[in-house]
């Protein structure tokens, strides 16, 4: 009995148990698991502890809302095959094998070596080409004809062809066929200057010098009238206007096999090709390595220069001396046939002609010669590989009869004969295997014989 419940409630709630406990109830007894109520699936279940003493519960914190997520922006990436892009790589680097690399295409190798070719041979050579060669030759025969004609006066003098009067008129002939020859060849004795202000002494410039003394001396024998020796003057003039055509014919030949080229094939040195010694064998040409090489003084050049130079200087070494001990007119004579007679005329084409000759020849097979520097490749004893197609170039080849020896039957010989050439792919194996079929003899392979 509730001592706090009021006397109205009590009555009521003992009616109600006693009328359930007098009727009955319809309902069946609840299952225990049913009225238990329902958890969610994610909720964690404990078993309840019994404690000593109820302590208060703490007040639970506020949990922080959690932040919106927000996707991270992506990653920018440059477009593919351009020149900031860099391909991703699904394997660790650690891991990471290179690929096979990627074969040069000829095609670009012929597209870059045109284009160095362009740049380098065919520029030169259509700059080469619009000065031509017929200035030259123009000049070259008016300095013969000029040479000859001063050689005819100073022969004529010797030989008394001209009498005592006429004297004064034939060395004033001979000074102006010097000037005359001068003017014509003044390119050259202008190269010989800007070479020597660039401390460089070469046959130009002495050609040079001795237009100078060859002045000085005309006028002394106009005054002293005797014979003057300026028709070797001219000689050198001439020979001088020649080693510069032969240089710009050779170049030009040169050029125009280079820049004609759809293939640079290079002869090279090697110096332990074989057992013997060295030997040449081929790489790929580059036009760099020619223009280089083919503009550097050459080493007889040198020796020329040099040589010139030292002339000069015991020429001089003689006029002063004669000065000295006797005239400064008489030094002047002194002077001029001590240059004329050290420095031969042959020395201006000693180098030019030659070379002019060579490659004339390589022109028509498709070569050209490095300057200097291909010829100290090719020189001392050296061997070269020569096989078949180098003996026997396919397409070349014409037979021009068959004769057979002994009593073996000649359509097996040919037979025979046309299978080992055909195995050996020589460049006879286009002939050898029409001469069967004109026999009408059986073709082999060497697989059938034993």
């Amino acid at each position: 009995m509730n001592p706090y419940a009021s006397p109205e409630l009590e009555s009521e709630e003992l009616s109600l148990e006693a009328i359930l406990k007098e009727f009955g109830s319809n309902e069946p007894e609840p299952d225990p698991e049913e009225t238990a109520p329902e958890i969610p699936e994610d909720t964690a279940v404990f078993e309840p502890v019994s404690v000593a003493a109820e302590e208060p519960e703490p007040t639970p914190e506020p949990i922080p809302e959690p932040e919106a997520y927000v996707p991270a922006p992506p990653a920018e990436q440059a477009e593919p095959f351009s020149e900031d892009w860099e391909p991703e790589y699904e394997e660790p680097m650690g891991e990471f094998t290179p690929r096979e690399p990627i074969p040069f295409p000829p095609k670009n190798r012929l597209r870059q070596l045109r284009q160095k070719l362009v740049a380098g041979p065919e520029r030169r050579y259509h700059a080469l080409s619009e000065d031509g060669v017929g200035r030259l030759q123009a000049g070259i025969t008016l300095n013969f004809l000029l040479a000859a004609l001063s050689i005819a006066l100073t022969l004529g003098c010797t030989w008394n062809l001209f009498s005592a009067e006429y004297l004064r008129a034939v060395i004033f002939c001979q000074l102006l066929l010097a000037m005359l020859s001068a003017l014509i060849g003044c390119y050259r004795m202008l190269d010989g200057i800007l070479l020597l202000l660039r401390g460089r002494f070469t046959l130009d410039t002495s050609l040079s010098i001795t237009f100078v003394i060859c002045i000085a001396d005309g006028l002394l024998c106009l005054h002293e009238q005797r014979i003057s020796c300026s028709s070797l003057f001219c000689l050198q003039i001439l020979c001088s206007q020649a080693a510069a055509y032969q240089r710009r014919s050779t170049e030009l030949s040169q050029l125009d096999v280079l820049r004609k080229a759809s293939d640079l094939t290079a002869l090279v040195k090697v110096e332990d090709l074989w057992k013997d010694g060295p030997g040449y064998t081929t790489k790929a040409g580059e036009p760099e390595d020619f223009m280089d090489h083919y503009y550097k003084p050459s080493a007889p050049a040198k020796a020329l220069s040099l040589y010139a130079l030292l002339a000069f200087l015991i020429s001089a070494g003689l006029a002063i001396a004669v000065a000295m001990m006797q005239d400064l007119y008489k030094a002047v004579p002194v002077f001029m046939a001590a240059q004329l007679m050290s420095l031969p005329v042959t020395s201006f084409i000693a180098m030019s002609r030659p070379a002019a000759i060579l490659q004339n020849r390589l022109h028509r097979l498709g070569a050209v010669l490095c300057g200097w520097h291909g010829i100290r490749v090719v020189e001392k004893h050296s061997l070269f590989p020569l096989t078949h197609a180098d003996l026997f170039p396919e397409g070349t080849i014409k037979m021009n009869g068959v004769k057979f020896c002994g009593s073996v039957d000649p359509a097996m010989v040919v037979s025979y004969t046309t299978a080992l050439i055909c195995a050996e792919e020589s460049g006879m194996q286009q002939v050898f295997q029409l001469l069967p079929r004109s026999r009408d003899s059986a073709e082999h392979t060497v697989e059938d014989f034993t």
